[in-house]
């Protein structure tokens, strides 16, 4: 069996219990929120000129780029993709399209994640940032032509013909000096270019199914090797509850702890961040960010916003991304050797605070929302949506038993 055929097949045969349900609700409620603060973000207004929506995948395309752009989407740690970006923003638009059931939708992103999911971690998951790739360009289409294939209703060899399709033009390399704009319109075009292949497949159009063991093992310096995990890799998607860098997000979390303990963050003048070596690649110390990507990558900017109290704003990261320099205390990055080895599987830090009388550290193993989600970090989903979505987050809780309106479930 090919390794695309295999795929296919593990994500047809993912059982769908309540409790997977669930958790796809949450991750539709959780993508539609940062979604509806990406629309402000300062890329929107560049999109607009060049993918005014007009089309289905130009919406899809342009709904993708936006989920992410915040770096407030929610991300598989060891596959190191973005699953909800990828899959979500496909699944509504060609499901409000088709008028699918709401229970249909939330099957298309159960199987469109673990496609993604298992891709990624066959081929080495967050380990081929090392080697200058960006797992979620690389393997995102994927996933966004097995929940279109879904929605599509293809039967198991088109939709295999799809992910192959999507497969094709494998490629995503990783930012090398900087996060600039292409970081995040490589994300929207996998999606937009997944659903293409669903529509491709249904025409019958074909390619090799056999693209992700020779050639791909050849491009990305491994063969897939099957992780044999069984049920579903969406209960291994993590939450984010800071618009930053995944990453960053145990660091602020360590200077919550340090918060709530009485430290007074504002008047610190050294931190000190720990991260693991992996995960420290994707940040950087800019103090006068030029974009708001990188502004969401720099330690120095999450530092500062955890100091103002606006570490959870995606305004202060859009704000901060304007070259001018940012007010706070210095900041270092160390690695620690007992946060490597539980990498990637725990993204953790450990934070050093000094300042006047002060000398305080923590140490958090990895972020809130990261699997298995607790009751505690549902609620905080819960809040993450109200606060980005107001009164309407009432209107995406349920969906999975609801039918499709012209533009959401409720």
């Amino acid at each position: 069996m090919s390794v695309v055929a295999a795929l296919v097949t593990r994500a047809r045969e993912v059982p769908l219990t309540q409790a997977i349900r669930r958790l796809a609700e949450l991750q539709v409620l959780d993508t539609v929120a940062v979604l509806a603060a990406g629309r402000e973000h300062p890329l929107a207004a560049k999109l607009a000129r060049i993918l005014p929506g007009h089309t289905l995948l130009e919406t899809i395309e342009a709904d993708a780029t936006l989920a992410h752009a915040d770096e407030f989407d929610v991300l598989h740690p060891a596959a190191g993709v973005c699953p909800g970006a990828l899959v979500v923003p496909a699944a509504l638009a060609l499901g409000a399209e088709l008028d699918v059931p709401g229970a249909r939708l939330i099957e298309a992103v159960v199987r469109g994640y673990d496609v993604l999911i298992e891709a990624a971690l066959s081929f080495g998951g967050s380990g081929l940032y090392a080697r200058g790739w960006w797992p979620s360009a690389v393997f995102g289409a994927m996933g966004s032509a097995m929940a279109a294939a879904t929605l599509l209703d293809l039967d198991a060899g088109q939709t295999a013909a799809a992910v192959a399709l999507a497969a094709a033009p494998l490629g995503g390399l990783l930012a090398a000096d900087r996060f600039g704009d292409s970081h995040y319109l490589m994300l929207g075009r996998a999606a937009a270019r997944g659903v293409r292949a669903a529509f491709e497949a249904q025409a019958g159009m074909t390619t090799s199914t056999r693209l992700l063991d020779e050639p791909a093992a050849a491009a990305l310096g491994r063969a897939a090797q099957p992780t044999g995990r069984p049920g579903s890799h969406l209960a291994e998607v993590a939450f984010k509850f800071w618009p930053c860098a995944r990453p960053l997000q145990a660091a602020l979390a360590a200077l919550g702890v340090l918060r709530d303990r009485g430290v007074p963050l504002a008047e610190a003048t050294d931190v000190e961040l720990s991260l693991p070596a992996a995960a420290a690649r994707i940040v950087n110390l800019r103090r006068e960010p030029e974009s708001p990507a990188d502004a969401a990558a720099s330690a120095v900017v999450a530092v500062a916003g955890a100091s103002a109290g606006r570490d959870h704003d995606p305004a202060w990261y859009r704000d901060a991304g304007g070259g001018k320099p940012v007010t706070g205390p210095r900041v270092r990055l160390c690695q620690d050797p007992r946060l490597d080895a539980r990498c990637p599987a725990q993204w953790g830090a450990t934070v050093r605070v000094k300042g006047t009388g002060i000398d305080e550290w923590s140490t958090v193993d990895d972020a809130p929302g990261a699997a298995p989600l607790s009751e505690q970090d549902e609620a905080r989903v819960l809040r993450k949506a109200h606060r980005l979505l107001g009164p309407e987050a009432r209107t995406w809780l349920g969906i999975g038993a609801a039918r499709s309106g012209s533009a959401r479930w409720c």
